[in-house]
């Protein structure tokens, strides 16, 4: 398990070994397109977060090298089918090409946007970019709202 810790925000959110090694399969390595989907839990009422689902890219999605955008319908009708049992959709996850990567802005534009247009009762949302390299922990994690971004670190076993 890898934990991820915001100490403006004093929240945690964790990784079991299950979902780092399914994202895995995603790294954007080589020649490969962005990728992403969706984060999902079902603790989202305490400062520890739970990443228990993850959503696998659709065949509707646009990926190319450097850009990913999700079908909206498709993100949708995911969402709904898991809010049905007990998962509450809590962010966001896509590939860079990077050994440790970071943001572009229009990254934190749309993490800040779909706060705003989602209809939830969280008061963050999660930013994963799933890093290049086999080391999840150099991956990028944030929680944000609509006017500010947290990023996380690693947490120290």
């Amino acid at each position: 398990m890898i934990v991820f810790r915001s100490e403006e925000l004093d929240l945690e959110l964790s990784f079991s070994c299950k979902i780092i090694q399914e994202f895995q399969k995603y790294r954007q390595t080589g020649s490969k397109l962005e990728t992403g989907g969706m984060l999902f839990s079902s603790s989202v009422n305490s400062n520890i977060v739970e990443i228990d689902l993850i959503s696998s890219p659709s065949n509707s999605d646009i990926s190319r090298r450097f850009q990913f955008i999700p079908n909206k319908r498709s993100a949708q009708a995911i969402i709904d089918k898991n809010f049905e049992n007990n998962y509450h959709y809590i962010g966001d996850w896509h590939t860079h090409p990077e050994s440790c990567p970071s943001p572009s802005t229009q990254d934190l534009k749309t993490i800040k946007s779909l706060f705003i247009e989602s209809k939830h009762d969280l008061t963050f949302l999660v930013i994963l970019i799933l890093c290049q390299s086999n080391d999840f922990k150099n991956s990028y994690v944030a929680f944000a709202n609509e006017r500010m971004v947290y990023r996380c670190e690693v947490k120290a076993s």
